[in-house]
């Protein structure tokens, strides 16, 4: 994913956020994403909440040998705390009522209502535009 293109959760899922901040503060997040998103929907992850998902979650994570002391010092540190914040409160701005949705500079929701691939490539094509948008805003 392109550095200028950022991913943030709705509020249901906001349980699973903390994990993929925490894994990505720590650079296992590309490797275990689609495993573990795989995992908490097909081993009984997705069940759960708050502490109950978060042990869950962990005892994942150290079968697929990720570093839990780093994982742990990630997870509860105040980098991800306030991405995890950010998130919630841009998801409530965008008054985001579906997953998956994603917004496109904070100007466009693109809903799943066809297919993955259709949905992602509506988002792809906003996001040139909008990248079109900058380049032009800027001296």
């Amino acid at each position: 994913m392109a550095a200028d293109v950022l991913l943030r959760s709705k509020r249901r899922y906001q349980h699973f956020c903390p994990a993929a901040r925490a894994l990505e503060t720590i650079g296992e997040l590309e490797r275990v994403h689609r495993p573990l998103f795989t995992a908490i929907h097909q081993q009984g992850g997705v069940r759960l909440r708050g502490d109950a998902f978060a042990k869950w979650t962990a005892d994942w994570l150290a079968k697929q040998k990720v570093d839990m002391a780093k994982y742990d010092a990630a997870f509860h540190s105040f980098s991800v705390e306030s991405k995890v914040r950010r998130a919630a409160q841009m998801a409530s701005s965008y008054r985001l009522e579906g997953v998956p949705t994603l917004t496109v500079q904070g100007r466009y929701l693109v809903l799943a209502s066809t297919s993955q691939k259709s949905m992602l490539e509506t988002a792809d094509s906003l996001i040139g535009e909008a990248r079109k948008r900058v380049a032009k805003s800027r001296p």
